[in-house]
């Protein structure tokens, strides 16, 4: 599959995107679990919290940097420069991520993945950038727009089967390379196959693999059903016909 670089490259190429980038601040989540969040023994003054939960002192959308740790607490720095403790007890309210960088041009496409009323923004929305002003606020096509203060997007090119929940498209493609087997499943394949209304294609380098994979369930099972042999998952031709040869991942 092409980087994403050579990805915006083409779409430049092609006049769907402004040539001159921008780039802006974003936060990456790190995609701790809450266990790990809970112990402050990982935590390391730089990382950001960005709050999905509302608290005594965050909304969400807000987000705050490490600065120490104290005993059970960690002492982070806002965005707007007050100080604050968090516990572990509020491990549930926010994620973990580190600073990063993204390029931005005008008719870029960006995945928002936190929500903020007061920005009417909603995690997985996919929205386009008009442009950005001199301040570094990207403005938006519908005339909403994302403040500096903001950093919690991505390039909105290409979803997991997770965010593409809910959402149509007359063409899906479905990338799903042996090294994310482990989290292929019957009901993940069915909510990625599902999202286009006129055709799907499937890459894989390992097409065997996919269908052995997804014939299993995600689903929790009970004593009784995991001595059982699960249920075969019927694949259609029209399916099979759109899983890449073997060592053919774009």
């Amino acid at each position: 599959m092409g980087s994403p670089g050579s990805f915006r490259n083409r779409l430049k190429l092609d006049r769907r995107l402004g040539t001159a980038d921008t780039t802006v601040p974003i936060h990456e989540s790190l995609d701790w679990t809450e266990a790990q969040r809970r112990d402050v023994r990982n935590y390391q003054p730089g990382l950001i919290l960005t709050f999905h939960r509302r608290t005594k002192r965050f909304a969400p959308g807000d987000w705050a940097r490490v600065e120490a740790v104290e005993g059970d607490r960690i002492l982070v720095g806002r965005s707007d420069g007050l100080r604050e403790a968090i516990t572990r007890k509020q491990a549930r309210c926010f994620d973990v991520a580190q600073a990063g960088a993204l390029p931005v041009a005008p008719g870029e496409r960006l995945l928002i993945q936190a929500n903020s009323r007061r920005r009417k923004l909603i995690n997985g929305q996919i929205v386009t950038v008009s442009r950005i002003d001199p301040h570094g606020r990207i403005l938006l096509a519908d005339g909403r727009r994302i403040d500096r203060g903001f950093r919690s997007f991505t390039h909105g090119y290409c979803l997991t089967s997770h965010a593409a929940e809910g959402k149509t498209v007359d063409h899906a493609y479905l990338a799903v390379s042996s090294t994310s087997f482990v989290a292929a499943h019957r009901e993940q394949f069915y909510v990625s196959v599902s999202r286009g209304r006129h055709q799907v294609r499937v890459f894989t380098d390992d097409p065997e693999g996919l269908l052995e994979s997804v014939r299993q369930t995600g689903s929790r099972l009970s004593a009784v059903e995991l001595v059982q042999a699960p249920p075969p998952l019927r694949i259609t031709p029209l399916l099979q016909n759109h899983v890449a040869p073997k060592n053919h991942l774009h």
